[in-house]
C-alpha cells in the first residue's frame, strides 16, 4: 500500500471521526489500528483490505480494554480478539 493512500485513509478516518463526533484519543488509534489491520491482512494472506469499521471497532476495544468476539479472520491472533471462527 502507498503512503499515499494510506495518507488519504487517515484523513478519510480524521473526518468521519468528526461525523460521529469521536473523540481524539479514539480518532488517533483508530489511524493505527487501521494500519495494524491493513499489515496483519497482508500478512496472513487476505486479499480482501480492513474497512474503517474494522478500525474503529478495534480502536474502540482498545480503550475500552474489552474484548472483540468474532470469526473475522481479519482480527484472528490479535490480543483483543476471542476467535469463534474455525467451527
Amino acid at each position: 500500500m502507498t503512503e499515499k493512500i494510506v495518507r488519504k485513509r487517515l484523513e478519510l478516518i480524521a473526518k468521519i471521526s468528526i461525523i460521529i463526533d469521536m473523540d481524539e484519543e479514539i480518532a488517533l488509534e483508530t489511524g493505527k489500528a487501521y494500519l495494524e489491520l491493513t499489515r496483519h491482512a497482508e500478512s496472513i494472506g487476505l486479499r480482501q483490505k480492513p474497512s474503517l469499521v474494522d478500525a474503529i471497532i478495534l480502536a474502540t476495544a482498545r480503550k475500552l480494554q474489552a474484548k472483540i468476539i468474532t470469526g473475522d479472520k481479519r482480527f484472528k491472533g490479535l490480543k483483543e480478539t476471542i476467535w469463534i471462527g474455525d467451527h
